[in-house]
């Protein structure tokens, strides 16, 4: 009794679909997940430019704000000038934000976001600071304010979650919709950013930089991700090539 001979890119096709079902998990997945792209937004914008840069973010479009930016500018009059600026966010009624022992619980990237994160998500309405910016202009301080004449008078002056996360982190958000909860992150930054797309355009900080958020209800999403595009394309160049040696094979 003569076995039947196997195929030699049977094999071959074989291995590829079970390489194949095993990154459509994570394509999937991120097939399911809104980004913003680059946003920039300065996150007291509002406040000091009316009807100008919004500070507002609507992650799915709806047309109700999950989360608004916005500051406080204080500063003392003469030369020089003592100045105290304080960012904070504030969730819509239908939304929340993670709580840390100390106030906003700032995450880093590819922290998982959803249900478990702990230690509690917020409720109710409200600001909770980001960061506070203490400065003064002019700077350096003319003499004889300024014990090191042309030296740094140690400001500008950073704290709140922002400055203790190290300038650059997401905010964890999540809102109720009919059928559960949505989970999404908003990137944060102290600094300033060149547009990625306009590099001799440089947006001020500090920043909402980008969000995003996961469409499937009740579901996690990692600070940080977003939808690859090349995930995408290999799933339609793999599922291609079986189609077509699935064909070859029943007409050859």
């Amino acid at each position: 009794m003569t076995r039947p001979q196997k195929h030699p890119c049977a094999s071959w096709f074989l291995s590829f679909a079970v390489g194949l079902a095993l990154c459509s998990l994570e394509a999937l997945g991120q097939g399911t997940i809104v980004y913003s792209g680059f946003a920039g937004r300065w996150m007291g914008g509002s406040l000091i430019f009316p009807g100008g840069t919004s500070t507002d973010v609507d992650f799915d479009g709806d047309g109700r704000v999950e989360l608004s930016f916005g500051g406080s500018f204080l500063a003392t009059p003469g030369n020089p000038s003592f100045h105290t600026d304080t960012f904070s966010v504030s969730p819509g009624p239908h939304a929340s934000l993670a709580l840390g022992d100390d106030g906003v619980r700032l995450v880093s990237a590819g922290t998982l976001i959803g249900s478990s994160l702990s230690p509690v998500w917020s409720s109710g309405l409200g600001a909770w600071s980001l960061l506070t910016l203490s400065y003064i202009t002019p700077t350096p301080l003319p003499d004889p304010w300024n014990p090191n004449p042309g030296g740094d008078p140690g400001f500008p002056q950073t704290a709140g979650p922002l400055a203790e996360a190290g300038g650059l982190a997401f905010l964890a958000a999540r809102w109720q919709l009919d059928d559960g909860f949505r989970y999404g992150w908003v990137r944060l930054s102290i600094d300033s950013m060149t547009n990625p797309e306009v590099p001799n355009l440089i947006h001020l900080g500090p920043l909402v930089v980008d969000w995003a958020y996961e469409t499937r209800p009740d579901t996690p999403i990692l600070a940080g991700v977003v939808p690859e595009p090349s995930s995408w394309a290999l799933l339609l160049a793999g599922g291609v090539a079986i189609w077509w040696y699935g064909r070859r094979k029943s007409t050859g």
